[in-house]
């Protein structure tokens, strides 16, 4: 990527790039889908050291039960856990693939509630709850009145429910209920105000860099979540696992005063947007107005490539939250890696992701730009690629022995290098056939795939009573069956040509009747150049 762009064609006027107010944009997007995704799993991973596992049950279970009391039948029953049947361990695994009695008893001492494995389950999906129910009104709402108010009451709501929880759940389970769900319903527009956002202020031509750079906040915030958690578990203040959600607590405020201070919805409402920037994105960026559209409701929910997007996002969430929920007890249930391990090598896949995704944006507006392959094949390739791909790796991981667990973190590596094409094929894909509505199209599907969300932990704990891998190879067998039917519906129903109900002609008397009506709300008169 150069330093700068032209202003337009024959002018000597160069726009830069890194510095300029639609990247100064990208980098905060960047930072708030980085703190969305630390509150999202910080839970995840604090939940290993906040509910008590009784050594025997961390230690019998691999035939280490010398040298260890036993705590009394009444304490299990009383702690409404299953007790987990020891799975088949040879000698030779024991050796290696065990906690410490030590280990295992500090853990039980620091931990501070009882919750049975069903309601662990039920807690790490409760945030899903609200993020479903405003996908859709988060992104209308944002259209109506401006992505900015709506990720700002995003970031206050978040804030406080992170620097509440620690006392809340102290208090009654079911408060932490309560804030899990209330921050999925502050979280839920973020991803589809985003999207919508970066259509009004990146040009085609830098769609693929932009939108990736922004969405390598998601894998960013899990993996400093996943490399800082073990050890503020073990280390932290008030008992460890509590000091994580004050801390992202604190970090949200402070992202939000860089955010109110520094984003603006639209090139036309920047107060420190140069005249340069400002004529290149009136002539590139097809959206770059902030002009609301009559919402077509009824053709969205009815188009193919919608339909076909549901379908492929409903399928990348179901295995990519498999991974992003379950990872830390399946690395720590399988794999055997205690709370310090299990916060750094859980983190391993989503660096690897990360790289993963600046790479592909690069590559999703190569290839149509340098006419390798048309938009619609790209967009295919890649998605189809990332299908198959982490097929693969998670039908190859689930018969990897605690023996080889290394070669278990390398395979699931690679699984989320083939998760990042995702970003180049199908989220892309809102912006090519959508229009000025790519974010309610987003809105919609990443609705429809956030319900992976509250089923795929509840499945994974259903099939996984004792945790052993037999069982956790059924989670991944399922997973893989839904990314082969995915790679199958988008590669024969996406779409890449802008729809008939994403184009207006502004002749029509009712479009501006429309238009003059639902901008009387922003207090703006309608300006028809640019519109198309």
């Amino acid at each position: 990527m150069s330093s700068a762009v032209r202003c337009c064609p024959g002018s000597r006027e160069s726009v830069p790039l890194f510095s300029s107010q639609r990247w100064i944009l990208c980098y905060m997007l960047f930072l708030i889908n980085f703190i969305g995704y630390a509150h999202r799993v910080s839970l995840s991973l604090a939940i290993v050291c906040m509910v008590r596992v009784p050594p025997s049950d961390n230690i019998s279970m691999h035939g280490q039960i010398d040298n260890i009391t036993l705590l009394p039948a009444k304490v299990f029953l009383e702690s409404n856990y299953s007790l987990r049947q020891p799975p088949n361990v040879g000698e030779s695994e024991i050796s290696s693939c065990t906690e410490s009695t030590s280990d295992a008893e500090k853990e039980y001492e620091r931990a501070e509630f009882d919750w049975s494995k069903s309601l662990q389950s039920s807690l790490l999906a409760s945030y899903f709850y609200g993020v479903i129910l405003t996908q859709i009104p988060g992104a209308w709402l944002a259209g109506r009145y401006g992505g900015k108010r709506v990720i700002t009451v995003y970031m206050v709501t978040t804030a406080a429910c992170s620097l509440l929880l620690p006392v809340a759940t102290r208090t009654n389970v079911y408060l932490t209920f309560a804030l899990r769900i209330i921050t999925g319903l502050a979280s839920g527009p973020v991803s589809p105000v985003s999207v919508s956002m970066a259509n009004r202020w990146a040009s085609p031509a830098e769609r693929g860099r932009f939108l990736s750079v922004f969405m390598m906040g998601f894998t960013s915030g899990t993996i400093v979540t996943f490399l800082t958690s073990g050890y503020l578990c073990a280390y932290g203040f008030d008992n460890g696992w509590a000091s994580i959600f004050y801390i992202y607590g604190i970090l949200t405020v402070i992202f939000l005063l860089l955010w109110i201070y520094l984003v603006a919805d639209s090139p036309d409402e920047h107060p420190r947007i140069s005249a340069a920037e400002k004529l290149f994105l009136r002539r590139t960026a097809i959206h770059s107005n902030n002009i609301t559209y009559p919402t077509p409701w009824r053709k969205l929910f009815t188009s193919r490539p919608v339909l076909a997007c549901m379908v492929t996002h409903f399928v990348h969430n179901w295995s990519f939250f498999t991974i992003l929920i379950t990872l830390p007890l399946f690395m720590k249930e399988v794999l055997r890696f205690n709370i310090k391990e299990n916060g750094a090598l859980t983190s391993l896949p989503y660096v690897t992701m990360t790289v993963s995704m600046y790479a592909t944006g690069h590559i999703a507006d190569c290839l149509p730009r340098k006419l390798i392959l048309s938009i619609l094949a790209t967009r295919r390739t890649l998605q189809i690629s990332a299908f198959v791909g982490m097929g693969i790796c998670l039908l190859v991981v689930g018969f990897v022995t605690c023996e080889l667990r290394t070669l278990s973190v390398v395979i699931l590596c690679i699984c989320t290098i083939f998760a990042a094409f995702t970003f180049g094929g199908l989220c892309l894909s809102h912006m090519d056939f959508a229009g000025p509505f790519a974010g309610t199209a987003f809105a919609i599907t990443n609705a429809v795939g956030h319900i992976p969300g509250m089923l795929a932990p509840q499945v994974a704990g259903f099939l996984t009573p004792k945790g052993s891998p037999e069982e956790w190879r059924n989670v991944f067998f399922v997973a893989v069956a839904l990314l082969l039917i995915g790679a199958l519906i988008f590669g024969m129903f996406s779409s890449a040509t802008t729809q008939s109900w994403a184009k207006f002609e502004l002749n029509d008397p009712k479009v501006i009747v429309e238009l003059v009506e639902q901008n009387k709300v922003k207090g703006k008169s309608v300006n028809c150049e640019n519109t198309g």
